[in-house]
């Protein structure tokens, strides 16, 4: 790196920088998914690659934990370079995470990943609505009571909606239910 006209000394590269030539006027950003947090770097291979789960290294990096993911988003793999945004049926409310949160039963989240405030709180699961449950954590959808069966909340409470055994028998006009 050397320095502008009028200047006398010549300064190290920034950390998450380096230059490998001689009299450069600037220098050249970590690649993305590395970071440095040393000076005077002389090579791209100095850069490290960012190893810490849930923080993601953009070009230019100085620090492995310098960018956590936001809230709604991940990263599950080492030399990130972006967070993923969490899919259907997740959700994540802290930052720096791994990974997502699963919905409770009984509630889904469709949104397939478009934007992490659809995956930024638990309040983005839904209920299931009336005639639907479900049986598993984590879904983007929820699964219809059988044919003459019914279940008649309205999505009010989720503990209504996690289990099959919750659609009940609804006898056609003209039939009654008679138990056996």
């Amino acid at each position: 790196y050397f320095s502008p006209a009028g200047v006398t000394t010549c300064k190290d590269c920034p950390a998450g920088y380096y230059q490998v030539g001689v009299g450069q006027s600037t220098c050249t950003e970590c690649s993305k998914g590395k970071f440095s947090s040393d000076t005077n770097q002389e090579s791209d291979s100095t850069c490290e690659s960012c190893e810490v789960l849930g923080h993601f290294c953009p070009p230019g990096t100085s620090s492995a934990t310098a960018n956590q993911c936001a809230i709604g988003t991940y990263s599950d793999q080492s030399g990130a370079s972006e967070c993923k945004i969490c899919t259907q049926g997740q959700y994540q409310t802290e930052k720096g995470k791994d990974a997502c949160v699963g919905c409770d039963v009984g509630m889904f989240l469709s949104d397939q990943g478009v934007s992490p405030v659809n995956h930024d709180q638990e309040s983005d699961c839904q209920v299931c609505p009336s005639n639907t449950y479900n049986e598993q954590t984590g879904q983007q959808s929820c699964i219809g009571c059988k044919e003459d069966h019914i279940l008649q909340d309205s999505g009010t409470l989720a503990t209504l909606h996690n289990s099959e055994s919750q659609c009940l028998l609804s006898c056609a006009a003209g039939k009654y239910f008679k138990e056996e």
